[in-house]
This record gives C-alpha cells, sequence and structure tokens, in this order.
C-alpha cells in the first residue's frame, strides 16, 4: 500500500503526552509540537521564522504506548498524516479543518548550528493553551 499523504514535523515538544477520549469513546494520546523554520539572509546570517504549533494525535495502542515515552522539551521528528473534516459555523455553514494524526515519533537531534541552545527553550516558550 503507497503512503502519499505524508507530513514530517520537526521540533520541540510543548507538553508531556496526554490522555485524551474522543467523542466516540476512542482512546487517543495527543501532543503538541512547536516547529520553527529558519532561512539565511542576504547577510548569509541564518534568521528564525516565527513558532508554529500543532497538535498531534496518535491512535492505536502501539503509537499511543510508543508516544508515551517523550516528554516535553525533548526535541522529536513526528511523521504522520493530514486528516480534514468539517465542523460546523456559527452561521450555518460548514469549514474544513485540518488535523495531524501521528503514524511514528522519534528523538530528533539538533542542527548543528543549534547544538549549543538548549531544547528547554522551545518548552518555556509554549503556550497555556497547548
Amino acid at each position: 500500500m503507497a503512503i502519499n499523504n505524508t507530513i514530517t514535523l520537526i521540533g520541540n515538544l510543548g507538553k508531556d503526552p496526554a490522555e485524551y477520549t474522543s467523542d466516540n469513546y476512542k482512546n487517543y494520546v495527543g501532543v503538541t509540537i512547536c516547529v520553527t523554520d529558519s532561512y539565511k539572509n542576504e547577510q548569509e546570517q541564518w534568521v528564525n521564522t516565527s513558532p508554529q504549533w500543532f497538535f498531534v494525535s496518535f491512535l492505536g495502542e502501539a503509537a499511543q504506548g510508543y508516544a508515551r515515552n517523550f516528554r516535553a522539551g525533548q526535541r522529536v521528528k513526528i511523521t504522520g498524516k493530514l486528516s480534514a473534516y468539517q465542523v460546523p459555523t456559527a452561521n450555518g455553514h460548514t469549514e474544513t479543518r485540518l488535523s495531524v494524526i501521528g503514524r511514528k515519533i522519534e528523538l530528533a537531534p539538533l542542527p548543528k548550528r543549534h547544538a549549543a541552545k538548549s531544547t528547554a527553550e522551545a518548552a518555556a516558550a509554549s503556550p497555556s493553551n497547548f
């Protein structure tokens, strides 16, 4: 089976993994990950983009068990897929939202240019609603 819908996120976990129950009573483990891209500007200096936060759900016993082994602040690589779903709006229409369904999570090394920075910095900057 080909896997054509793949997303890879590399960043720091905002909080420890947490267990949730969906509306249809299925258990899953959720994590938040902060991703910041960077690029070289015209002066050849590295510039970080604004942080982006993603919520990732891990379904199934194996994925849930594996995701529970990680902690806030750790730099991780998450591979998964995007899932679209419809949500009713206040004006009676529907809007499409995207979620990330995790397939795999593993530790990720820091890029060489950032190796001296602490991975705890991202956890300290975690917004309270994540």
